[in-house]
């Protein structure tokens, strides 16, 4: 499953107007012994709505720009931080994310799994770079 599941490009979430079932679709088709997987990426959403980008920033878990703020990236033309996996809270917090999904999921197909981004640098550039 991917991003076409998504509510307004929020990884983890599923729109539930264009998928109001999918909940009992997922469970029907693992009854079937079908396995789900969902996909997704590193990068996260930069929004304040958005309960991974929020728990995110309280517990500080997101890679930083020389400056000591979020590093800001541009990938699909959204704005987008990344996960931090050097902190050893980062994987538990990214796996608590995924329960969010109401679905029967056997597992996650992680893609882009390395920072990049379509700005240079980040959204506010490499200070060395300037």
């Amino acid at each position: 499953l991917g991003q076409g599941i998504q509510k307004d490009g929020v990884q983890f979430t599923v729109d539930t107007d264009r998928f109001p079932d999918m909940a009992n679709m997922s469970e029907d088709l693992r009854e079937d012994g079908k396995h789900l997987l969902i996909h997704g990426t590193p990068a996260v959403r930069v929004l304040q709505e958005d309960d991974m980008y929020k728990t995110g920033k309280e517990k500080n878990l997101f890679v930083k720009d020389s400056d000591s703020e979020d590093l800001v990236a541009v990938v699909k033309g959204r704005d987008v931080v990344f996960p931090d996996y050097w902190n050893p809270f980062v994987p538990g917090w990214f796996s608590d994310t995924l329960h969010r999904v109401p679905l029967s999921l056997s597992g996650i197909f992680l893609t882009e799994n390395e920072p990049s981004t379509e700005s240079v640098g980040s959204k506010t550039g490499c200070t060395a770079n300037k």
